[in-house]
């Protein structure tokens, strides 16, 4: 900026000065004049008031800290109900946990739009030329799987949803029993990252990306359904959703099933 003289002048490089018919003023503060107390009270105060209300309602509860746990996530839920599964996925001699994380990455940055396999090649090289994969990740996915997946029937509904929003974080609230039977008060405040939700005509619908080895998407179903369950509480409870679907789409099958 065109005020910035003083900066510059103590610059060791030469900056470009842009013309603007703004005007700022520049004020340089010595580090010792510096309040670091108040810097850091304000900063407490921020974390004081984070959704204040809803946790206090929370920790209004009338139950033993010790018996239950006060803030989960979903996956914390799916262990302790035994319904988490170490997955098998597609490529060996590699970390499952990264390889399941890079098609949910790539799922998550491809634009949302119809695709011809060399729309999709353009795409996955800008991903790799703007540094959010590699060659390495191009290398360990099957670029057929993600093409898949973007002509078939349900990536079609997405394309006609009126809002689509992904790896949507959420928290909500959930009676104890839900996580523990033999807990008769309590809620318990849980976390969880939706892969995809879509919105058409006032119907919310949530996919979640699998990438399981396995030979019947039925499985899937079995396995996850809890966490899907869980999802759903969470659109009722925070975003007043009445209608609500759910789908599980399998990466290792080229499929989808409803939950």
């Amino acid at each position: 900026h065109k005020d910035g003289t003083y900066l510059r002048d103590i610059s060791k490089y030469v900056p470009k000065v842009f013309d603007s018919s703004s005007n700022v003023t520049l004020k340089v503060i010595n580090s010792n004049d510096i309040d670091e107390g108040e810097f850091l009270e304000k900063d407490k105060i921020k974390k004081e008031n984070f959704d204040i209300e809803y946790i206090n309602e929370l920790l209004s509860n009338n139950y033993t800290i010790d018996i239950v746990p006060r803030y989960l996530s979903v996956s914390d839920i799916k262990k302790h109900s035994g319904y988490l599964r170490n997955p098998n996925f597609l490529t060996d001699g590699i970390s499952h946990t990264n390889l399941g994380t890079l098609y949910h990455k790539i799922f998550e940055l491809l634009p949302v739009k119809k695709y011809s396999v060399s729309d999709l090649e353009k795409e996955l090289l800008n991903l790799k030329n703007n540094d959010y994969i590699t060659d390495d990740d191009l290398r360990l996915i099957s670029m057929e799987k993600i093409f898949a997946y973007l002509t078939s029937d349900l990536y079609n509904e997405i394309l006609e949803a009126d809002n689509i929003y992904k790896e949507m974080k959420i928290d909500f609230k959930i009676p104890a029993n839900y996580y523990d039977k033999t807990l008769n008060d309590g809620m318990i405040l849980v976390s969880g990252i939706i892969d995809l939700m879509y919105v058409k005509d006032d119907v919310y619908t949530i996919v979640d990306y699998k990438t399981d080895q396995i030979n019947n998407i039925s499985e899937l179903k079995e396995l996850y359904k809890k966490q899907l369950d869980l999802y759903e509480i969470a659109i009722k409870s925070k975003l007043n959703a009445k209608n609500v679907k759910k789908y599980i789409y399998s990466v290792t099958l080229n499929k989808y099933i409803q939950v």
